[in-house]
């Protein structure tokens, strides 16, 4: 049953409050926070490859031997992601790469979703989307992600500019089918769009004429573009390290599927994004089918397919609702039959209330957090006279000016035998290493307790670091320890 227009307008209006309020808090967040918060593990491992690219020094190295550049401890990691972010992160002197990086992601996650929703096909069209694009921007956990130094929303803006510019043309040419690519290159999770994409483009071929040869003649340009990047890509990287960029790539992004985790991951994400993307798609699909809506399948289908592994997160969302912004910003919304019914509309402001007052809590718990999280860091430098090692690169970069090892990686290499346990429990046992920060108690808990799809550390290191080292402060959920005498 259809929603009269002003029952309609009163539902709107209760979610586009709580939209903007939430937008608000989740900006004053990041605001507050972008110089002082911690550096997350990604940030910290794209940060210190740019720190070698700047200083001339090997990117790609055996971590069983280690780069031995910052004396007796070396630095044991592998190169995350294709370098290209890392690479531009190293044309910024290095006391200002980590602002510069957090900024310039937060204007292409920003940008996109607004640009994005200004595409729209009608003034009606176009606030929908807005708003559908303000309550991304101001779902705190995306934004925390979308907003920080990490490659995924310049990966991101990169896809969404490649939909907007197919949405347009009703096909994927040979530049959309150029920077699809060139978003997976810097992000390699950013692939769902594409597809779907290309699906639609043959479709809407098809319909045109009924014709397959039709059909297969206007995949060429996109995927010609996307083959010349890839290929492109791919030489460059071979030239400067050999197949060894590949061996980094899938050791630090293989990590294995669990049912457990995506259990966990659907449950807690599903109620925080589920009706907005739910509409979109539906709606979308509803409507005479374009290049986006295609793409809105996909890219929904490869987020909820990759939240099984290991290592994924709420970032994995972001493509979807830059793709979902594009799809809602081509409906004609003047037309009665695409307009949401009363059970959808109730559905939203249900979704921008929950969305919206955890957006809103979060934002100003972690600007308390941060001050106090910075605080915490402070102390250690005063307190720790040598090198610090940590659970995440991040605040390895943050306190030594280098990062000792990517213990995410690491650990889980090192249950499959894939990683020098040995090294690097030598590398503990080092009196160099003065002091220790983890971000949670997994040294406090029983070694019998574990979290194959959570813990940093595997047993072994748990050991080690136990005997090494004793806990001395907490402070803003952080833990320090120091090096026993």
């Amino acid at each position: 049953m259809l929603c009269e227009p002003p029952a309609m307008r009163a539902l709107v209006t209760m979610a586009a409050a709580v939209v903007l309020l939430a937008l608000v808090a989740t900006l004053g967040w990041d605001i507050a926070t972008i110089a002082t918060r911690p550096l997350d593990g990604v940030e910290g491992d794209v940060l210190f490859e740019a720190s070698r690219v700047r200083s001339g020094l090997p990117l790609w190295v055996d971590p069983s031997v280690g780069a031995r550049d910052y004396g007796a401890v070396p630095a044991r990691y592998y190169v995350l992601y294709p370098p290209l972010w890392s690479a531009l992160l190293s044309l910024v002197p290095a006391g200002a790469a980590p602002l510069v990086a957090r900024v310039v992601a937060a204007a292409a996650w920003l940008g996109v979703l607004v640009v994005a929703a200004a595409s729209g096909s009608s003034l009606e069209a176009r606030r929908v989307a807005l708003l559908l694009a303000a309550f991304a921007a101001g779902a705190w956990v995306l934004s925390f992600y979308g907003m920080s130094g990490r490659p995924d929303a310049p990966a991101v803006a990169l896809a969404g500019i490649a939909l907007l510019r197919s949405a347009r043309r009703g096909r994927v040419d040979a530049l959309a089918g150029a920077l699809f690519a060139l978003a997976a290159w810097v992000k390699p999770n950013v692939v769902g769009a594409f597809p779907g994409a290309m699906v639609g483009t043959c479709a809407l071929a098809f319909a045109a004429r009924r014709r397959l040869a039709d059909a297969l003649r206007a995949a060429v340009p996109g995927i010609a573009g996307a083959a010349a990047v890839t290929i492109a890509a791919a030489l460059v990287l071979t030239l400067l390290s050999g197949r060894t960029w590949l061996v980094h790539l899938l050791a630090s992004t293989g990590q294995p599927p669990s049912l457990a985790l995506w259990t966990e991951q659907l449950a807690s994400r599903a109620p925080f994004f589920a009706a907005p993307l739910a509409v979109a798609l539906v709606v979308g699909l509803a409507r005479r089918r374009t290049v986006a809506s295609y793409a809105l399948v996909t890219s929904l289908a490869w987020c909820v397919l990759s939240l099984a592994k290991i290592g994924s997160a709420a970032n994995y969302f972001l493509e979807p609702f830059v793709v979902a912004v594009v799809v809602v910003a081509q409906l004609d919304l003047a037309t009665r039959a695409v307009r949401p019914s009363v059970l959808a509309g109730v559905a939203l402001v249900v979704q921008a209330l929950w969305t919206g007052v955890a957006s809103v809590r979060s934002s100003f718990e972690h600007v308390g957090l941060a001050r106090e999280r910075a605080a915490f860091l402070a102390k250690t430098r005063r307190t720790c006279t040598g090198i610090v090692m940590a659970d995440e690169p991040g605040l390895e970069l943050a306190l030594n000016g280098r990062i000792v090892a990517t213990p995410f990686q690491s650990t889980h290499l090192a249950r499959r035998g894939a990683f020098p346990l040995e090294a690097w429990l030598e590398d503990v046992s080092r009196p160099e290493i003065a002091c220790l920060v983890m971000q949670d108690d997994l040294l406090e808990r029983p070694l019998t307790t574990v979290s194959l799809e959570h813990d940093r550390f595997g047993t072994e290191l748990r050991v080690a670091l136990r005997a090494h080292f004793v806990h001395v402060l907490e402070r803003g959920r952080f833990h320090l320890y120091r090096r026993v005498p």
